[in-house]
């Protein structure tokens, strides 16, 4: 998980336009989006080691450090469309849809 550890560097990696960066960033959204579709909120409390810095993080917590991070830099701006801020945005909220969603059903399917 070196490619998003830490949020900040990863995004300031992507900003700065290093070679592969954007791409790399761009993928560990489309991850934890994938991830998110199949994991309930609980599962992705736990908490896993990033890189080498050893740093525990749990999931919800690296979804929401990016978010903050692609934020930051002005991916919600016109000037953003199209861009990778911009597509990290969609697909960390996708991530945290897919997340919230099953919280959803399970409470409806027991209102009702």
């Amino acid at each position: 998980a070196s490619w998003v550890s830490p949020p900040q560097a990863a995004v300031a990696r992507a900003l700065a336009g290093e070679s592969g960066a954007e791409e790399a960033l761009t993928d560990a959204c489309r991850g934890l989006l994938a991830l998110a579709s199949i994991h309930t909120p609980d599962d992705f409390e736990c908490t896993v080691s990033l890189g080498s810095s050893g740093e525990s993080v749990s999931g919800s917590g690296v979804l929401a450090a990016l978010l903050g991070e692609c934020l930051k830099v002005g991916g919600l701006r016109s000037e953003a469309e199209g861009t990778w801020a911009e597509e990290s945005i969609g697909l960390l909220l996708e991530a945290w849809v897919a997340l919230l969603q099953p919280s959803q059903v399970v409470r409806s399917c027991w209102s009702g």
